[in-house]
């Protein structure tokens, strides 16, 4: 047997060194999908917020606009159905719920004839920030942005001028109470006392608690 006529054969392969620089793209380019695919996520989750939200406040603001009609002219602004009531979004078994991605979102208030107020609270500073960005809202001071977000009193002196704060306009006026008759004297101390309120929305999301108030404009 002559040896130098046979064919000697050798198995092809990779190199070391060329695997671990496979390896290596698929772990960038599964880091950067992982990535994208949970900004994605985040940014379904508050718009999904969002369009909530303008889904209760258009129908607090027609709740509103049907009282003044059927009263005249003068309309209730507590009138307003909360937004648990509406049944617009509803828990896994299907139970009513206001609480959406973490967010929960609270009653509705009537700034004017244009303009609804639905204030939000966020278990994450990331749905705070989408929701924020969506709405286009303007970072204000923590106390102002949860006294908003709880529609109770705040302190005008820390309000920026810029955002264009106003009074909602006052409550009807009571009847006169007739002192001869057998009705029941008005309690006063029930009325409550309107709360100033933005023109825009507004939020503060990087408190422990983030809270906004997401301004719609119904016309």
């Amino acid at each position: 047997m002559n040896i130098n006529n046979q064919k000697i054969t050798q198995d092809s392969g990779r190199s070391m060194v060329e695997m671990l620089g496979v390896l290596a793209v698929i772990g960038v380019l599964s880091v950067g999908g992982i990535a994208g695919y949970k900004m994605a996520m985040e940014k379904y989750r508050s718009n999904q917020v969002v369009d909530m939200a303008n889904k209760y406040a258009v129908i607090a603001y027609s709740a509103y606009m049907t009282n003044k009609i059927m009263n005249n002219g003068v309309a209730n602004h507590n009138i307003v159905p909360a937004f648990i009531d509406t049944g617009l979004y509803t828990d896994p078994n299907g139970n009513p719920t206001n609480v959406i991605n973490g967010t929960t979102i609270g009653n509705a208030s009537i700034i004017d004839e244009d303009r609804v107020a639905v204030p939000l609270t966020f278990a994450e500073k990331s749905t705070c920030q989408g929701v924020a960005n969506a709405l286009g809202a303007v970072t204000i001071t923590t106390s102002t942005a949860t006294a908003l977000a709880s529609l109770s009193s705040i302190d005008t002196k820390s309000i920026p001028s810029t955002l264009g704060y106003i009074d909602p306009p006052s409550p009807p006026p009571s009847p006169p109470y007739n002192e001869g008759s057998l009705e029941e004297a008005p309690d006063n101390e029930d009325v409550e006392t309107p709360v100033q309120q933005p023109l825009v929305s507004t939020c503060d999301c990087n408190s422990a608690n983030p809270v906004a108030t997401a301004v719609f404009k119904q016309s």
